[in-house]
């Protein structure tokens, strides 16, 4: 995923404190060894859980640096545990803290044998997340900027989202239409296309062309809503479906489901992420993309054009209670794997 600003400001403190006589935070070298110095987060600094992963779970990011002239390399521990080891200049590091209270964060220096040339000792504090009580309030936590309605029938959390949505824009149909500035959909589609745009974005992508949310209407299309005669409504009945039919990268470059997307081969208990795509860059390219979606479970249902001749030109991706599959073709029955995360 890449790096997303946080949605509230980490509020830093010069409160610099003292640990058996060392200076927190700052420099501590014991004889024959480098100062160290941790210069982010500051002593005492305070970081809010308010970043939503594709999992769900509300994180806070923070990035560690630190100083330590002719040091090869800085290991970071929080709380005791290794988080990850990092080079100079900064020494940066980036991670997420999932849970709330004071942290105890070291930085230890090496040299390029691995001895160790000094330490600092600092710590920070990380709270909870700002009023994710309710669909609405995760959107508002998030920054998504949205109004709520216009009621509709079928949609139980009606908003008006203000587009781009976490980074990327929709375009209606082709890329030679502007850019969606507004979009109407249902709340919880909202929070998961917001998920759906890191998985874009670490992939590259700055736009998709979509066929659309909300359409009240039956899976089965001769028949028609509410009754539904032999079939069911359709996800898009409720807004909690979306279409989308291709994507372009920050170099230009455009992956079409309809025309770069090859339809996988796909043996008895297999789904199109446990075979390996046919090796064309761009089918590779979207593969990753739905399987990326698939294993983050942003979605409970993903249709590929592997699933019907009406799939073809785009993947459908919806949140049907209950279920987590991604559909292999028509004729080879059910995908087997999904089932309710854990």
């Amino acid at each position: 995923m890449s790096v997303r600003v946080g949605l509230l400001s980490i509020a830093f403190c010069g409160c610099a404190g003292m640990i058996d006589g060392v200076e927190k935070g700052g420099p501590d070298a014991g004889a024959g060894q480098i100062a160290v110095e941790v210069l982010e987060p500051a002593e005492g600094a305070n970081l809010r859980r308010d970043y939503l992963t594709a999992e769900g779970n509300w994180v806070a990011r923070v990035t560690f640096r630190a100083r330590a002239e002719g040091a090869a390399s800085v290991d970071w521990l929080v709380d005791g545990s290794p988080r990850g080891s990092s080079a100079p200049p900064d020494f940066a590091l980036e991670t997420e803290i999932a849970s709330d209270g004071t942290r105890a964060l070291e930085a230890v220096a090496r040299d390029a044998d691995g001895r160790e040339l000094g330490r600092a000792s600092s710590s920070f504090g990380v709270t909870a997340p700002p009023g994710a009580a309710s669909c609405l309030d995760t959107l508002r936590a998030l920054g998504v900027g949205f109004t709520e309605g216009p009621a509709a029938v079928g949609v139980a959390t009606p908003v008006t989202i203000r587009m781009p949505l976490n980074g990327i824009q929709y375009h209606s149909s082709s890329l030679t239409a502007a850019p969606r500035a507004t979009w109407f959909m249902d709340c919880e589609l909202a929070v998961a296309m917001w998920k759906m745009g890191d998985s874009f974005r670490a992939a590259g992508v700055t736009d998709a062309w979509d066929y659309g949310i909300y359409n009240y209407r039956c899976i089965d299309q001769t028949v028609s809503p509410p009754a539904c005669p032999g079939s069911s409504l359709s996800m898009h009945a409720y807004a909690k479906a979306v279409d989308i039919a291709g994507v372009m990268i920050a170099d230009g470059s455009t992956y079409s489901v309809n025309d770069d997307w090859v339809i996988d081969t796909v043996p008895s208990g297999g789904n199109a992420c446990t075979v390996t795509p046919a090796a064309t860059p761009k089918n590779q390219f979207l593969h990753a993309l739905a399987c990326g979606l698939y294993h983050d479970h942003v979605y409970n249902i993903i249709l590929t054009p592997n699933f019907n001749a009406a799939h073809r030109n785009h993947f459908h991706m919806d949140l049907t209670d209950g279920s987590w599959l991604l559909h292999k073709p028509a004729e080879q029955g059910m995908d087997i794997v999904g089932h309710e995360d854990d």
